[in-house]
């Protein structure tokens, strides 16, 4: 129950973070796992589509950070693969996200 509190007022986090951000323009929620969440965007200063990928309600403990954190690490050092490239990293009223390229396919 803990949980579903957490992710409910994270999704109202994320929307508010969409709402008021210039940036970003949300298009659509691409996909939803165990761990996080995965919204396609359209970056305003680039003109491209981004992803930004944030943690779940559920995960922001200890261990949950640091994996996640650890997720994000892997995918800078895989920078020069045919991997999405991260773009940027923060956090939304104590949530962490990344933001990455978008590859249609992927």
């Amino acid at each position: 129950m803990i949980g579903f509190l957490k992710e409910r007022k994270n999704k109202r986090s994320v929307n508010s973070f969409f709402a008021t951000n210039e940036r970003y323009q949300l298009l659509e929620i691409l996909g939803e796992g165990s761990y996080g969440v995965a919204y396609l965007l359209a970056d305003q200063h680039t003109n491209e589509q981004v992803v930004l990928k944030r943690l779940k309600g559920k995960h922001l403990h200890a261990k949950g950070l640091a994996k996640f954190e650890q997720e994000i690490h892997f995918l800078m050092q895989l920078q020069q693969l045919p991997v999405p490239r991260v773009l940027s990293e923060g956090i939304i009223e104590k949530t962490p996200y990344y933001v990455m390229s978008y590859a249609n396919g992927y």
